[in-house]
């Protein structure tokens, strides 16, 4: 039997594919018992797989020791027949373990037809579920047993989840931000391509359809997307807004199940997301489902499949700034803007490159008006090098300049301003309202 697809040393949540509840060690009171409940992460929802010598299977330990110190493992309590109820053991029994691909993992009593599944029972006018003995004929045949004995088993350890409340980096580069980061978190302001990191085409709205798809990465606003922190994920919204200019998010046409089309919707949803160095990858909350990618003729389709450890469910993940304008005039001085001025960062030896889309009109500075370092260092005109600020804010990332003598103007609109004036680093690095050439 291949038992390939679980890693030793990894921790795995037990999800039903049925019932998307997770199996959980709970211990009240010095009595452990088994439950399935809603997916919290905790240690007591992780379980590994263990050797045990035998060549049929392995154990499953619990990650959470109960108060003696001493380890856990699934176990069946009484006899082995339908509805016997599946508890906490001190016994590492060996379970016989089958994947049946794209739906999940078949734990079953070793050549026997009695499986670890979900029952559902009514007491007292509420309905109980329990971790319990199933019977499953159709397995011995190769057949697809029943989604209650059916578990997805999502790896904890290959990735972290992201954390929410990163601090503000101190510097950009050509780096993946998550890397510029310290691994630790993916701003929800920044922006994202996304490229798979097996058949290198990046993730894409395709429009004019609501279908998401795979195509040569141009870096282009279609494949654009934003991370914004929602309960226990995250939301991914893209860049390119709806004909009725509607914020339009990434979500799953359907039913969550191996094969459904990742699409956009009006409607958000919170995605589970888990990064490793410089990629992530995109679980769809309460399953073993990744966004993946599937080939077809006319364009790479992004569905949503079982999770492995392939490349095609690896997402590269590149960050792009931009600073952008909302208003159209100078309210002060009445210069009209040009437009939105995109920013990208690339590293040199021992300087930071900024390119423009556009040029600022006169008599604002232009960005190629400061000398940028890789250190966070930047030097205006007759200015002496110092530190830089950045910024991130609902709507804008933006880089201001610590100045005395001169200001940097970066096209934000008043709702920013304000909210640049909120933060009183340093009175006098501050230029008024304006915030033009020389005030």
């Amino acid at each position: 039997m291949s038992k390939s697809f679980i890693a030793p040393g990894n921790k795995y949540m037990l999800v039903n594919s049925l019932y998307g509840t997770a199996i959980t060690l709970v211990d009240e009171d010095g009595a452990p018992t088994l439950a399935v409940e809603e997916l919290h992460y905790g240690d007591n929802q992780l379980w590994e797989f263990v050797e045990t010598g035998q060549p049929t299977g392995r154990a499953i330990k619990c990650c959470k020791r109960p108060g003696n110190g001493k380890p856990l493992y699934l176990g069946v309590k009484g006899k082995l027949k339908s509805e016997t109820s599946i508890v906490p053991s001190a016994v590492a029994l060996t379970w016989s373990i089958k994947l049946f691909d794209g739906h999940g993992l078949y734990i079953s009593w070793p050549e026997s037809v009695f499986s670890i599944g979900v029952e559902g029972s009514w007491v007292s006018g509420e309905e109980i579920y329990k971790v319990s003995i199933e019977k499953s004929a159709n397995s011995r045949d190769g057949k697809l047993p029943s989604r209650s004995s059916l578990w997805h088993f999502s790896s904890i350890g290959l990735a972290d989840p992201l954390p929410q409340g990163c601090p503000e980096p101190a510097k950009r580069s050509n780096d993946n931000l998550i890397a510029q980061t310290g691994g630790q978190c993916l701003p929800n302001t920044a922006i994202h391509t996304l490229t798979n990191a097996q058949h290198k085409t990046a993730l894409e709205l395709h429009q004019p359809s609501s279908l998401v798809k795979c195509g040569p990465a141009d870096g282009g606003a279609k494949q654009q997307w934003r991370f914004i922190p929602l309960g226990a994920g995250y939301i991914i919204e893209s860049r390119t807004k709806s004909p009725n200019g509607e914020p339009l998010y990434l979500v799953v046409d359907g039913h969550a199940q191996p094969g459904a089309q990742v699409i956009v919707s009006r409607y958000p949803a919170s995605w589970r997301v888990e990064y490793d160095k410089s990629s992530v990858r995109l679980f769809w909350p309460t399953t073993n489902l990744v966004a993946s990618v599937q080939r077809a003729e006319a364009a790479d389709s992004v569905v949503l499949a079982e999770f492995s450890t392939g490349p095609s469910s690896i997402w590269e993940d590149e960050a792009v700034a931009e600073v952008e304008s909302c208003a159209k005039t100078d309210r002060r001085s009445g210069t009209n803007l040009a437009d939105p001025v995109g920013v990208r960062y690339s590293q040199a030896p021992a300087l930071t490159t900024l390119e423009h889309t556009s040029i600022p009109p006169s008599p604002l500075l232009m960005l190629s008006d400061f000398s940028w370092f890789a250190d966070g260092r930047c030097r205006g005109p007759g200015e002496e090098a110092v530190v830089c600020k950045w910024l991130v804010t609902s709507d804008w990332f933006v880089c201001i300049p610590f100045l005395h003598a001169s200001a940097f103007r970066a096209y934000i609109t008043e709702s920013v301003r304000t909210d640049l004036r909120d933060l009183k680093p340093e009175p006098e690095a501050w230029a008024t309202d304006a915030w033009e050439a020389g005030t």
